[in-house]
């Protein structure tokens, strides 16, 4: 019968293991070593972090939430300040719309003579605008006038939009960055039909408009960030 010895590789050839070992008495492994032929236990290594290194990982974390954070809340501060602009200058559009139509509302039997827009910069209602037809009649003759302010009745509330995000309409300018400070901080763009001009008046249905050649509506965004949306008396609206 044949035999077949051990196959027997040189001490050097074996991995060292990553443990130690300690038996009976003190006695060890070391480093795959065996010092005593006696019954033992083995220890796995134990890798880790240290708290100085925990703290400082913690630390760089913490930092990098933080800015990614700022930054996400400015970022859609800028988004809903843009987007205010846009809804308010399509309201505005609308308006003017309604005016060059002329024909019959939907929810009235009756020619609005004027649409508009009406804005203010009282606190609590500064978060939103209303657009709106002028029905007053002032002849008395079932006939609608406008008397180029908002009133409810007469006037229909065509929609009534608030902004997004607690945006503002903060102040009212003329192109060269001074304020107008209109009677209760309330401005109307008012749409006269067939031609759909452009005047500006306030709350008492006053015009402003041959000494306001354009008004800017300065909006803004909770933290402080603005947008204006500039009407000429032309009809041009534009945003900067």
């Amino acid at each position: 019968m044949l035999r077949f010895s051990p196959l027997h590789l040189p001490r050097k050839n074996i991995p060292t293991p990553n443990f130690l070992c300690g038996g009976k008495n003190g006695d060890e492994w070391q480093n795959g070593a065996k010092r005593k032929q006696e019954s033992h236990e083995c220890k796995p290594m134990v890798w880790g972090f240290t708290m100085i290194e925990m703290v400082v990982l913690i630390a760089m974390i913490t930092m990098v939430s933080t800015i990614v954070l700022v930054s996400f809340s400015g970022l859609n501060e800028g988004i809903a300040l843009n987007r205010a602009a846009r809804e308010l200058t399509l309201g505005i559009r609308k308006a003017q719309q309604i005016a060059l139509a002329v024909r019959k509302l939907p929810s009235d039997t009756l020619i609005p003579p004027r649409a508009g827009i009406r804005l203010s910069t009282a606190s609590g209602a500064n978060t939103r605008y209303t657009l709106f037809a002028d029905m007053d009649d002032l002849n008395a003759d079932g006939i609608p006038d406008g008397n180029f302010t908002y009133h409810t009745p007469p006037d229909v509330t065509i929609e009534q939009l608030t902004f997004e995000r607690n945006v503002i309409v903060s102040a009212f300018e003329r192109e060269d960055g001074s304020t107008i400070t209109p009677p209760g901080g309330i401005v109307n763009i008012i749409f006269s039909s067939p031609e759909a001009r452009v005047d500006f008046s306030d709350t008492t249905g006053a015009k402003f408009t041959t000494t306001e050649p354009a008004i800017a509506i300065v909006l803004k965004s909770p933290g402080g960030k603005t947008k204006k949306v500039i009407v000429r008396s032309s009809g041009q609206v534009t945003i900067q």
